[in-house]
């Protein structure tokens, strides 16, 4: 479980509200903007999809700021203060061995261009170790130019992690060693309902997806979770370290 940044602990709540204190919580928030209209809609949906895959993304919410520009925020999982560290990928693989397929799987089905070393954390030194998830704002609509809906377009057939359509290679895609680790993920991801989807993206869509934007991300999202599994089976080429498919 995520640990989180307090600002400062407040008076009670009040009686009967079982010892409840009011609290001040850090978060981290961004804007959509001119060079990326889509950060809240890709954030918020690759979050809810994160969480639902029980990946240790932060929980969110919308904020808005003194001139009622809404903002994504997300939890602060940082509690120095300091900036993280990149991953080292072979040492995260080495400490998280199930939940390397869990990630890569993920940032499949999202078309995630941008998973490097500086946007995935972990704690070491605790007792359960901890990892955290982060950064979203280029999958799906705005993975690369162009955004939108020719980005869902161009990545339908793309395994997307590979760099094939541009943006960065996973940071560990090299690392992966066993095709069984896919599998949790697959099968989470095939029986996402409809209805969940239709949801995430509904809500989405009054923080700057239009009409015919929102109806592409969830066809694109819907068709997605049954060509995942043939798009990385396609794509065995890229998993360097799988020797020996047994699974895919």
């Amino acid at each position: 479980m995520s640990v989180f940044q307090v600002t400062h602990f407040g008076p009670s709540v009040g009686v009967g509200a079982s010892q409840s204190v009011h609290l001040g919580i850090a978060a981290v928030g961004k804007p959509n903007g001119a060079a990326n209209p889509f950060i809240i809609p890709n954030e918020s949906i690759a979050a809810e999809i994160g969480r639902y895959l029980r990946l240790p993304i932060p929980p969110w919410g919308i904020v808005l700021d003194g001139s009622s520009v809404p903002h994504f925020a997300s939890l602060n999982f940082n509690l120095t203060g300091q900036t993280l560290p990149p991953i080292i990928p072979a040492q995260f693989c080495n400490v998280f061995p199930g939940q390397v397929g869990n990630l890569l799987v993920f940032d499949a089905y999202i078309a995630n261009s941008d998973r490097h070393a500086n946007n995935l954390s972990a704690d070491y030194s605790c007792n359960p170790t901890r990892f955290n998830v982060f950064d979203h704002s280029h999958c799906l609509l705005s993975a690369t130019n162009p955004n939108g809906i020719a980005c869902l377009a161009r990545a339908q057939q793309s395994l997307v992690i590979d760099g094939s359509i541009g943006g960065s290679r996973h940071c560990l895609i090299d690392n992966i060693d066993n095709d069984g680790l896919f599998l949790d993920a697959l099968d989470r991801i095939e029986n996402i309902p409809d209805w969940y989807l239709d949801d995430i993206v509904d809500s989405a869509a009054a923080y700057g997806l239009a009409a015919d934007q929102t109806i592409e991300m969830k066809t694109f999202l819907k068709a997605r979770r049954h060509t995942l599994r043939q798009l990385i089976s396609n794509g065995k080429g890229q998993f360097h370290a799988i020797t020996n498919w047994s699974q895919l």
